[in-house]
């Protein structure tokens, strides 16, 4: 095409341009952009291309929406620059792709991916989407719910939202989300946020990327889960078993557990037992016929002896022989409960 002030003119179409235009080549021949029907706003959009591609000297790529007969066409479109120094006007090669089915299935992929993340809101999980160039985020109700804000005042910028993230959490974030960006990977990763009224909340959220056609992240689509309840109760879990093992630790007697399924498999013994024979709860672990090399000969036929049925279900004492490190004899009270599974 020829770019004057007034006018956009063809040079040179190929059949499939005609055929866009539903016309034919002869009719096609030193056509202007006007004589094509072609609406005035998409001329501006077109000139405004072909200024940025002429300024740059290189190809530029766009894409935009055209209306013909048969309804609305997505365009995926590069315009160069033509070296025109003999001619009064520029000249560019305009190459246009119809990408209008890959829309549709990318629309109809959107569509059952927000109708997934709908059923979820169900569950009280929120849903979000980030654009890369924009950094503009699109939240759910239940998202504003989970950062305590207000959905009436509209979703808060990108650089706020980051403010929220516990400062222990926030360069983390921020380095996988970027990793996510570079390489296209899933992002999941948990991390607490500040509500404005100081309340601490869990969180953790997956997305998954959308790519622009050049192959470059575009989008995130993903979803956030309020998890405060469960981490507080897997705090108080562990803040109970470290109470536990401070108590069994100080205890004047060795506390172990033991497979049953595999009698020499030590999987806890507590450090007293090396106060008591001289080998560290390292050493039971590591050697798993430690405890039967240690029982005095005299004793292990009675301690190796095949347990009474109660003593299967429920557990046993017993009163046995071992020998210490330093080759000692010591009396133990051996007195073991059974746990048992969910069958």
């Amino acid at each position: 095409v020829e770019v004057s002030e007034d006018h956009i003119h063809h040079i040179w179409d190929n059949a499939a341009t005609a055929q866009f235009f539903q016309k034919s080549p002869v009719e096609m021949q030193n056509c202007y952009a006007s004589d094509l029907q072609v609406p005035t706003d998409i001329q501006a959009l077109w000139r405004q291309h072909y200024r940025e591609s002429q300024r740059l000297q290189q190809p530029v790529r766009f894409e935009y929406q055209h209306p013909c007969r048969d309804g609305i066409h997505h365009l995926s479109v590069t315009v160069s620059p033509i070296s025109t120094e003999d001619r009064t006007h520029a000249r560019f090669c305009y190459v246009a792709e119809d990408i209008s089915d890959r829309k549709q299935i990318e629309q109809t992929l959107r569509h059952t991916t927000q109708k997934l993340l709908q059923s979820q809101k169900i569950a009280h999980i929120g849903d979000w989407e980030f654009e890369v160039g924009s950094h503009q985020v699109t939240w759910s109700e239940p998202v504003f719910r989970i950062f305590g804000l207000d959905p009436e005042q509209g979703e808060p910028p990108y650089e706020d939202i980051v403010e929220m993230i516990h400062p222990d959490d926030r360069d983390r974030y921020q380095a996988t989300l970027e990793r996510t960006l570079c390489f296209g990977d899933p992002l999941l990763i948990a991390f607490r946020i500040v509500q404005p009224n100081g309340t601490m909340r869990y969180l953790k959220t997956r997305a998954e990327v959308e790519f622009d056609d050049f192959g470059s992240p575009a989008r995130l689509f993903g979803v956030v889960i309020d998890i405060t309840d469960r981490k507080q109760a897997e705090e108080a879990m562990k803040a109970s078993e470290q109470k536990y093992r401070l108590l069994v630790e100080q205890m004047p007697a060795a506390i172990y557990r033991t497979d049953l399924k595999n009698h020499s498999s030590t999987t806890y013994i507590s450090p007293e037992i090396e106060q008591m024979l001289g080998y560290s709860p390292n050493e039971w672990q590591h050697n798993p016929h430690l405890w039967g090399e240690l029982i005095h000969p005299n004793d292990r036929e009675q301690v190796f002896a095949r347990r009474e049925p109660h003593e299967e279900r429920i557990g046993f004492v017993r009163e046995y022989r071992m020998f210490s490190r330093q080759g000692e004899v010591i009396w133990v009270r051996d007195r073991a409960r059974v746990v048992t599974d969910t069958e």
